[in-house]
């Protein structure tokens, strides 16, 4: 079983002991363009609707990503979020906007590729830069990428 089935079925598993439903699962981040050298994992997990303060939701994505982490040997940055929460997020200067550099869909009942491709399209008609080290001019980045944005 790949790394990404992997993750994708332990997710679902926690899901369903939690009693909440899973609209999306995307890995992002380093390990998605370059898997030997990636410190961690990225993992954005949109849930159905949460009814929980913000603390729980934290506690939730430490919870997840300890049980991930048992499950492959490696360190996992879990980012939580009910699907308004992630409508919400898809603007520039979000954590959101990372996904322009790169992702991969696991399970998505949300269409993704079209919200990215809106974001794309939001970050194209800015001046967005983020720093990681170094600047990365995702508005360049958005204009230069070749994507549907109807």
């Amino acid at each position: 079983m790949s790394l990404e089935d992997t993750v994708l079925s332990e997710v679902i598993k926690w899901c369903t002991e939690r009693g909440v439903r899973l609209k999306a699962l995307v890995m992002f981040g380093s390990y998605v363009f370059n898997p030997v050298k990636a410190k961690d994992i990225d993992l954005i997990v949109v849930l159905g609707e949460l009814n929980v303060e913000p603390k729980e939701v934290i506690l939730m994505g430490v919870e997840l990503s300890l049980r991930l982490r048992r499950t492959s040997r490696k360190s996992y940055d879990v980012i939580l979020m009910d699907e308004k929460s992630f409508y919400e997020n898809l603007q520039p200067g979000t954590v959101l906007s990372g996904l322009i550099l790169g992702y991969k869909v696991l399970y998505d009942e949300l269409g993704i590729d079209k919200a990215v491709s809106k974001l794309m399209k939001l970050l194209a008609s800015t001046d967005y830069k983020y720093f990681k080290g170094r600047w990365i001019d995702l508005s360049t980045l958005a204009k230069a990428k070749k994507v549907d944005h109807t």
